[in-house]
């Protein structure tokens, strides 16, 4: 059994699975549902036993929040970071103190002139070589590079070359903002925004160890290998890296690095789609605003560290040694923050991650201002460094994974890159041109106005987020509220919650539109009485009628009637919303009482349409997500069962029962926030990351808890974990506790499938008083299943419901190819299957079809009005399709070449089924233009080959 998304079509397993009508009695039913006591027993001993793969992945889950699934690709991520910067924090304590020491604090700013020069000039490069090669090529390549010019400088300094510093102190400015750039590159294509929420924090903690790491075994490998030579150990390191960078990768982390030239797009752009995208995206605006500051407060910062720290030690040794104990201090500090607290990230809102490095700046400088020491240039050092790497670093590479789609091709390489460097530069030469006139300290003055810009910016940020995240979500989604808006005329969105209104009080032009729709005026107490006749349109008229007398009364009555035929449903729906929110504590006693999606989905609508925005939707939407929860925890506990058709489809309904409440859940909040139809939508639409971030952001926390792992990115484990958390969902769910339950649920769906599973694979005689209530179901297939399941039980030979073969065989033809499991049953209930001997017609020329025709065994032939035969059906073909929509006469006579089985689906009835589930008109149509394309194929082909 092929399966895609509630997609059942028939492959070679399924061709391998024995004749569903008959069994025998010894068949698999016989089979145990557990395996034996002391089976299980023995594996919950082994599972305890623990090796070290298992452990690794335990601590992974369980304290880092590292899942099985995505484990390889971080273990990956982590040690490439690891390597890189435990050999990177080598090469820059080796550059700091050989420069400081040599040229001195007074000519950092010029050095950072010429890097920020560099360095722009190097990402003009590299957009141009990324329209040819990965980011990984591209890593590869300039590790090379480094490595070669760090052999290079080696030999120079030898030699006794002073300009070989300046020159080192560019290249470790280039390598440092190129793996900015390129190393998070490749972060974000493989990891989400959710992922990156849990995870890059880590990667950042991975980088952080390198950098203490490497801080730490600078003292003791300058003592044996001398200082110069710590430039050869970067050299071998970078050498390797390219190596690693070179060599075919495999996994999550290879595809993501060698497929992003096509994810990414066209990197280059022009000024004026950034001056457009500052204007209109938020978070665009904030991470410029998050490159531009910090890089114009960072030269100062640098400097007054720079100054204190080279006044403060006498010699290069010491200062070298300070620096390493230093920045190993400062990065085992941040790793250890980042690892022991880390999982409490998840609970901080981005809004809150954002205030803290401005609102940090803003209390250095100060203390800078008011103290300037080496403590205070500690403590300014330590926390601005501190803070980027534990908060700001991952925030921001956070929210590049949630940039707009057609900015985000080109704006991470022009942020990290361009603007950051750009900015850098600019603070260097303000540096420049102001430390003549001002003091080391005076110029934290300078630093702390623009720490206060910084936190206006991002106070603006936070009021704007939520607007950010929905243009992520609505891009290329239709803002369907909008839409009916624009549709019946009205050039403004409705408010959400209007006023109620009398009928005496309707406006004139209210009062002209009602005219329009020629309302039925009849008096409450006919009208009441007419709700009762046999006769649709009759019901449809009545139910109108409400919508001007507003008669109380009739609202009980017509909640019943939203599980109607459509027309008297519409009818009932919309004179529902012309009462306004005075009856939205009845609607909503109504949805908590009713079990028919159906008419939930239209008490939704009507309230919706009512402008019920003040509705208490919490306890509706409580009960769809933990109906939703129960439903993977069905689908997990049937797992145990063996693999069978109806075992498989049971599962697939549970999956499609968990699609449907969160739908429903979705639906009820669109009621008080018209966004969250958009959600929903995104969520088909790749852009769960996005939309999880959203709710977490805009629903109530409690509610967020229950509602976010359903559309997060989590294995099933874990979601069903947090559920359990959330919600009082029964625990340790047994395949026989989940069977009693689904063999009573009111989908008769699951009802029909839960007792097939019970007569196939767990036949016994606990489920007899299971069967016995399905026996008494008013729905004909549950009963037959019911039975099918009791004879099984008692040994009986018993044929499966004929309904289950039936949806099996339409999941065949293309016409219901993607259909669920409800649809396909809907389909089959309206089928007939008729049997026609050989030469039999099936229908002439001249008469308008009865419907569609599908041929499940035999041939037919279809002749023309000259005997021709024009094209032959055999089973698993169909026509008739196209006249169900023209109700033309047909021009071909069809005839049973042999023995034939069709089934027969009526017109009519048809396209009634149609309004019921509109994604059996959409594979309608991709059936026909796959028609039409191969026929203009076809006749192209014609045309080249006469030419």
């Amino acid at each position: 059994m092929a399966k895609t998304d509630g997609i059942v079509r028939v492959d070679k397993h399924a061709a391998q699975v024995r004749d569903l009508g008959h069994y025998r009695s010894d068949c698999i039913a016989k089979r145990p549902l557990l395996r034996h006591p002391a089976t299980r027993i023995w594996n919950s001993f082994s599972a305890k036993r623990l090796g070290p793969g298992r452990t690794m992945r335990r601590f992974l889950e369980k304290r880092l929040g590292v899942y099985p699934t995505e484990s390889a690709s971080f273990l990956k991520a982590a040690g490439l970071f690891l390597s890189v910067f435990f050999f990177f924090a080598i090469f820059r304590n080796y550059v700091d103190a050989s420069f400081l020491k040599r040229y001195g604090p007074d000519s950092l700013p010029l050095m950072l002139c010429a890097s920020g020069a560099l360095a722009i000039g190097l990402f003009s490069f590299c957009r141009r070589l990324s329209l040819r090669f990965s980011d990984r090529t591209l890593l590869g390549i300039f590790f090379l590079l480094a490595g070669l010019l760090q052999v290079l400088f080696y030999v120079l300094a030898q030699r006794g070359l002073e300009l070989v510093y300046p020159l080192l102190y560019q290249l470790l400015s280039l390598m440092d903002a190129f793996l900015l750039v390129y190393l998070w590159n490749l972060m974000q294509y493989i990891f989400d925004a959710r992922q990156g929420k849990r995870l890059f924090r880590l990667l950042m903690a991975a980088q952080v160890l390198g950098s203490t790491l490497g801080s730490l075994v600078c003292s003791p490998l300058t003592d044996m290998l001398g200082i110069d030579a710590l430039l050869l150990v970067a050299a071998a390191a970078n050498g390797a890296l390219a190596l690693v960078m070179a060599l075919p990768g495999h996994g999550a982390a290879s595809r993501g690095a060698l497929s992003n030239r096509a994810e990414k797009g066209d990197a280059r752009f022009a000024l004026v789609e950034v001056a457009a995208a500052l204007g209109r995206y938020p978070i665009f605006r904030f991470l410029c605003v998050c490159a531009i500051l910090p890089n114009l407060i960072l030269p100062i910062l640098t400097y007054q560290f720079g100054t204190v720290t080279a006044a403060a030690f006498a010699d290069e040794q010491a200062l070298l040694g300070f620096l390493g104990w230093f920045r190993a201090g400062l990065t085992g500090c941040v790793f250890l923050c980042i690892t022991v607290f880390g999982r409490g990230y998840d609970a901080v809102s981005i809004r809150a991650i954002a205030l803290a490095a401005p609102l940090n700046y803003a209390v250095a400088f100060g203390a800078m201002a008011a103290f300037f020491s080496l403590p205070a240039a500690a403590y300014a050092q330590f926390s601005s460094i501190f803070l980027q790497r534990s908060a700001l670093g991952p925030l921001t590479k956070q929210l590049f994974s949630l940039l707009p789609r057609d900015i985000a091709a080109w704006s991470q390489v022009f942020i990290r890159g361009s603007l950051t460097q750009s900015a850098s530069m600019f603070g260097a030469l303000l540096l420049l041109a102001l430390k003549q006139e001002i003091s080391p300290r005076g110029l934290s003055y300078l630093a702390l106005a623009l720490a206060l810009a910084w936190i206006n910016e991002t106070f603006r940020f936070r009021r704007r987020y939520h607007a950010g995240l929905r243009q992520v979500i609505a891009q290329d989604s239709l803002d369907f509220d909008r839409f009916v808006n624009v549709a019946s005329g009205q050039t403004e969105t409705a408010s959400p919650h209007g006023p109620s209104m009398e009928p005496q009080d309707y406006p004139e032009e209210m009062l002209a539109r009602l005219a329009e729709l020629d309302l039925p005026e009849l008096d409450p107490d006919t009208a009441q009485g007419l709700l009762e006749s046999p006769d649709a349109a009759t019901r449809a008229e009545a139910a109108a009628s409400f919508a001007l007398s507003r008669d109380m009364l009739a609202v009980g009555r017509l909640t019943e009637l939203l599980d109607d035929v459509e027309a008297v449903r519409r009818a009932a729906v919309d004179t529902l919303a012309r009462y306004g929110p005075d009856i939205s504590p009845i609607l909503e006693q109504a949805l908590l009482a009713t079990a028919s999606q159906r008419a939930q989905e239209g008490l939704l609508e009507a309230m919706r349409l009512g402008h019920m925005g003040q509705a208490d939707m919490t306890p509706f939407v409580c009960r769809r997500l933990q109906e939703a929860y129960e439903a993977i925890i069905a689908a997990r506990a049937l797992e145990a069962i063996p693999q069978a058709m109806t075992a498989e489809l049971l599962r697939m309904a549970l999956r499609e029962k968990r699609r449907e409440q969160l739908y429903l859940a979705f639906m009820a909040l669109w009621v008080v926030q018209p966004d969250m139809r958009l959600v929903f939508a995104s969520l088909g639409a790749g852009k769960s990351d996005a939309a999880a971030e959203y709710l977490e952001n805009v629903l109530d926390p409690v509610l967020a808890d229950r509602l976010v792992p359903l559309v997060d990115t989590l294995p099933e484990e874990e979601v069903i974990q947090r559920g359990r958390r959330a919600l009082p969902l029964m625990r340790g769910q047994s395949p026989e506790r989940v069977l009693h339950a689904l063999s009573a649920s009111d989908d008769p769906c699951l009802r029909l499938l839960a007792f097939c599973v019970i007569g196939e694979h767990a036949a016994n005689p606990a489920f007899l008083s299971t069967t016995s209530a399905g026996l008494a179901c008013a729905d004909a297939d549950v009963r037959q299943a019911a039975l099918y399941a009791r004879q099984r039980i008692t040994a009986k030979e018993a044929s499966m419901p004929p309904v289950i073969m039936l949806m099996q065989t339409l999941g065949r033809y293309p016409i219901f190819s993607g259909l669920g499991l409800k649809e396909l049953r809907a389909v089959a209930s309206i089928s007939e299957h008729t049997v026609f001997s050989a030469g039999t017609v099936i229908a002439k020329a001249g008469e308008t079809f009865a419907g569609i025709h599908l041929v499940t065994s035999g041939v037919i032939v279809a002749h023309d009005a000259a005997g021709q035969k024009r094209t032959e059906i055999a089973s698993g073909g169909m026509f008739g399709v196209l006249d169900v929509f023209l109700d033309l006469p047909g021009s071909l006579d069809y005839l049973a070449q042999s023995d034939v089985e069709v089934y027969v689906i009526n017109a009519a009835v048809f396209l009634e089924i149609m309004k019921l589930h509109p994604l059996i008109g959409v594979n309608l149509c991709r059936y026909f233009s796959e028609r039409l394309y191969a026929l203009d194929t076809e006749s192209l082909d014609r045309a080249h080959n006469q030419l």
